[in-house]
């Protein structure tokens, strides 16, 4: 399958070549389609040759015309396509490894149907083993082949009791549409929990949220807020804290000034020559 990004025009021939190479070179060309779909226009080329150097006409180069309608309606043309899509597509037996690559009828269900056509077959059988024969019935040959009337018969009912089961379960596999792809539902993130603080003041870090939420999430309020807990979580945890720091949160709502107190907070602690507590 070979797509362009223009459009190609209208179409008088088709030139196919290759290299020859690899392990098996020759090339058997069926039919080409050309389709626009653009302007739903459709080209067909029959070419039915080999491109090889030992098989057909031995060229590697070929150039085939557009097919007519005439030449798409031959007799010859319409039963090698129907016999061949049909025994290909149709026979339970050589379809298993024939089978279309777009056929929803897959192999693995077409090996059940013929398992359970000979199952069938083999029950059928039973069905009608040791029925008595009339020895005074007429046989007929065919060849060095010998039946009678009763054999024609059992013959006949073994297939009206075997094949509606099997076109049955036939209809089913091909009538079955494929089972459609469930689309992987994105996992929901969990929500970041609340840092956690504990004894020693110092805040456990906690799944971060996905970017697109924080940048959603991100106001000044929020941010004034955020500062003023870390600035009382550092005021708590000081081994000499300052009282008047502590009510200065409460009052200021100026960004710059809560990160000046945060700053002189951990400058005053650094000063002292202390840590914070850990315990």
């Amino acid at each position: 399958l070979l797509t362009t990004p223009f459009s190609l025009g209208e179409l008088q021939s088709i030139r196919l070549w290759h290299d020859n190479s690899g392990d098996y070179p020759a090339w058997y060309i069926n039919k080409v389609i050309v389709h626009d779909l653009e302007t739903d226009q459709k080209w067909h080329f029959l070419c039915s040759c080999w491109l090889a150097i030992d098989v057909g006409d031995c060229v590697l180069d070929k150039v085939f015309p557009v097919a007519t309608e005439m030449d798409l309606k031959k007799f010859s043309n319409l039963f090698f396509m129907k016999t061949a899509n049909d025994f290909g597509d149709g026979h339970i037996w050589y379809s298993v490894l024939s089978r279309p690559p777009r056929s929803n009828f897959t192999c693995v269900q077409r090996v059940s149907c013929c398992l359970s056509l000979l199952l069938c077959t083999m029950l059928t059988s039973i069905m009608f083993w040791g029925i008595p024969k009339d020895p005074s019935e007429q046989k007929m040959d065919l060849g060095k082949i010998e039946f009678t009337w009763q054999q024609v018969m059992i013959g006949i009912q073994s297939s009206v009791i075997m094949f509606p089961i099997n076109l049955l379960i036939v209809s089913i596999f091909r009538n079955t549409c494929p089972r459609e792809k469930k689309s992987e539902q994105p996992s929901k993130q969990a929500k970041p929990e609340p840092a956690k603080q504990g004894k020693s003041g110092r805040v456990t870090p906690s799944q971060p949220p996905s970017p697109q939420s924080v940048h959603r999430d991100i106001t000044p309020d929020s941010v004034i807020k955020d500062i003023k807990r870390i600035a009382q979580s550092l005021s708590k945890v000081m081994k000499s804290p300052v009282p008047q720091l502590e009510k200065d949160f409460g009052r200021t709502t100026d960004i710059n000034k809560l990160l000046s107190m945060v700053e002189e907070i951990i400058r005053l602690q650094n000063r002292a020559g202390g840590d914070f507590y850990t315990e």
